[in-house]
């Protein structure tokens, strides 16, 4: 066994040894983040050869009590353990994969629900969802890799994405591990990407990824994932435009007149990260707000001057005289409302 510090806590261990079968041969590493001679955080990396050739790897983290370099790869009572098993690439297809939806299922739920209720379209999402409902913990994690053509970062980032959804660290902006989740996404080419986005697909993910099948289709699935975050956003954004009556290019056109805080349009539609940029988002939708209100009582006082005879010119310029001579428009409508003078 060869043992060796990486850094000033971090250690790092090698066994290797030959199987019961003569052509099988492993080799054993474990990595502790240790003070002192003690672990609370360790790893195992076993990798397994066949004739000379990568059979795969399995890689267990245990995350718990204090123990000794000794007891580094036995879990203990309490231990969260995470398993992540490591397949080559060459034999991906004879392993196990997302299955098709059986045609007899098919069928009879198209017999059985009525066609209104259920399109053929929706089965295989409706299958998939099943599936995932039905992997036990205990069976781990997987990831293909292609020795020759997978990136490292997006092997790290999917490690750091299996350890996120055990709840065995955190990822936070400005860390050790989020700077590597960066790294992955402006590999590829995904450097426009905000840490707001990001914390928000990684939420996403959190909860939904499972059993990916390699490194493209999980380059796919994050394109997948950050597009209905943005769409998100964008419904979100119109949403909160539209309910103070309020267009994109008016709200533009105000901002460039400065009659209303300039922020970024997007920013109404996620979660700011820095409190100026959050008072900022604020004070733009309180004055829209008020702006809307403004709007609102002014039509209504128009109207309510139209329907004693004013036309809607005499009606804006009775308006007009009356702001001027500093009454409000909330005195103004009030007095409409009941019938008297304004």
């Amino acid at each position: 066994m060869v043992m060796k510090r990486y850094r000033r806590n971090r250690w790092w261990f090698r066994v290797t040894a030959r199987a019961q079968d003569e052509d099988e041969f492993w080799t054993l590493w474990a990595g502790a983040v240790a003070s002192g001679t003690r672990t609370a955080f360790c790893c195992t990396i076993r990798a397994r050869s066949m004739q000379g050739r990568p059979a795969g790897i399995d890689i267990n983290f245990y995350l718990g009590g204090l123990r000794e370099f000794g007891d580094v790869g036995i879990a203990g009572p309490g231990d969260r353990v995470l398993s992540v098993r490591v397949g080559i690439q060459e034999a991906r297809r004879r392993i196990r994969r997302w299955p098709p939806v059986p045609n007899d299922v098919v069928q009879a739920l198209l017999d059985e629900l009525p066609h209104r209720l259920l399109k053929r379209a929706d089965l295989r999402r409706s299958w998939l969802r099943a599936l995932r409902l039905t992997l036990q913990p205990e069976d781990g994690a997987t990831w293909w890799v292609d020795p020759g053509n997978t990136p490292i970062a997006a092997t790290r980032f999917v490690l750091l994405l299996y350890l996120y959804q055990a709840q065995m660290i955190d990822l936070v902006p400005d860390g050790t591990n989020w700077r590597l989740i960066r790294e992955f996404l402006d590999e590829e080419r995904r450097a426009t990407v905000d840490d707001v986005t990001v914390y928000q697909m990684l939420q996403l993910m959190r909860r939904h990824f499972s059993h990916p099948q390699d490194w493209k289709g999980l380059r796919l699935y994050i394109g997948r994932v950050l597009r209905a975050i943005r769409f998100k956003e964008r419904d979100r954004r119109s949403s909160i435009l539209d309910s103070v009556d309020l267009s994109p290019r008016t709200a533009y056109r105000l901002m460039e007149a400065h009659k209303l805080p300039r922020i970024r349009l997007q920013e109404l539609g996620r979660p700011t990260v820095g409190s100026a940029r959050k008072q900022m988002v604020e004070a733009f939708k309180a004055a829209t707000s008020a702006r809307f209100r403004t709007r609102a009582l002014r039509r209504e006082a128009s109207s309510l001057l139209e329907a004693k005879g004013r036309t809607s010119e005499a009606a804006r310029k009775f308006l007009y005289r009356r702001l001027q001579g500093g009454r409000s428009l909330e005195e103004i409508v009030g007095r409409l409302r009941r019938g008297r003078n304004p």
